[in-house]
């Protein structure tokens, strides 16, 4: 596993178990970089993952923002990444053929 996906993976832990609640800031990538031992580099390719997934999003003033996780609504509407295609939707999916 790359080393960026290690940091985004525990990141993502941490925001889901409450670690870092929805409306609250990560910490500040510097401080980050020492936590994991990992360059800037690495930090900001796991907080843009994190990003892409919506879990956190960018303010001016306060950094990384984690949001609450997607609703099932959220998914189906609007896809995982809140843009693109939804989630097939099960029940208005065609019946499996039969043998």
């Amino acid at each position: 596993m790359v080393r960026h996906e290690e940091v985004s993976d525990d990141l993502r832990a941490k925001i889901l178990n409450g670690t870092y609640p929805p409306g609250r800031p990560l910490p500040h990538s510097g401080l980050l970089a020492i936590e994991y031992d990992a360059s800037s580099s690495t930090i900001s390719h796991a907080l843009a993952t994190l990003k892409t997934e919506q879990l956190v999003i960018r303010h001016a003033a306060e950094g990384m923002i984690v949001q609450p996780p997607p609703t099932v609504v959220d998914l189906v509407l609007h896809g995982p990444h809140g843009h693109g295609p939804p989630v097939p939707n099960a029940v208005n999916a065609p019946a499996p053929k039969g043998r």
